[in-house]
């Protein structure tokens, strides 16, 4: 679950910075822009993912300790 967040973290402020520089720089039309802005929602969504996953994993291995021998 960390590491989701961390992922999800980088993506929203840490690519969002260079989004923020690259969108000055050069506009928001430029390839750069289009590349960095594709990276931060894919970051981002990749960090969710990762962190339901986590969480259905946990939900499952704590289902099986509480019943045991039942699937």
């Amino acid at each position: 679950m960390v590491v989701s967040g961390i992922i999800y973290v980088s993506g929203a402020i840490g690519i969002e910075l260079l989004e923020g520089r690259e969108a000055v720089t050069h506009g928001f039309e430029s390839p750069g822009f289009k590349v960095l802005y594709t990276l931060e929602e894919s970051l981002e969504m990749g960090g969710l993912i990762l962190f339901l996953y986590a969480l259905l994993s946990y939900r499952h291995f704590s289902l099986e300790i509480a019943t045991p021998g039942a699937s």
